[in-house]
């Protein structure tokens, strides 16, 4: 399969919505053109959900790190200045966590 050709098809179809090419993907491989632009539909699908999940869970991991680091510095009698902090620190990492490779060691 030439690589080359599924990223120039890929580029081309980037303006497509996600209905069209999961309509044109569920048609299948044999209405492909190519092997290479169901190739390049197949990628653009898996990439627009992995970006959809990362949010998500970004948020989520947000929320829950915030939460934990509030409780943490309200349970050790910090000023509540130092526990808004807490929370929003915990927050940015958490939410960070999701975007930046090796942020913190996932092995």
């Amino acid at each position: 399969m030439d690589q080359a050709l599924v990223a120039s098809i890929r580029k081309n179809l980037e303006a497509t919505t996600t209905e069209e090419l999961r309509r044109a993907y569920e048609r299948g491989e044999n209405a492909a053109k190519s092997p290479e632009e169901a190739e390049a539909v197949r990628q653009l699908l898996d990439e627009r959900r992995t970006n959809g999940n990362r949010t998500t869970l970004a948020l989520a991991s947000a929320i829950l790190i915030g939460m934990a680091a509030t409780a943490g510095a309200w349970w050790q009698g910090a000023p509540e200045g130092f526990v808004l902090f807490a929370g929003v620190g915990g927050a940015i990492m958490g939410f960070a966590s999701f975007y930046i490779p090796g942020l913190f060691d996932q092995t």
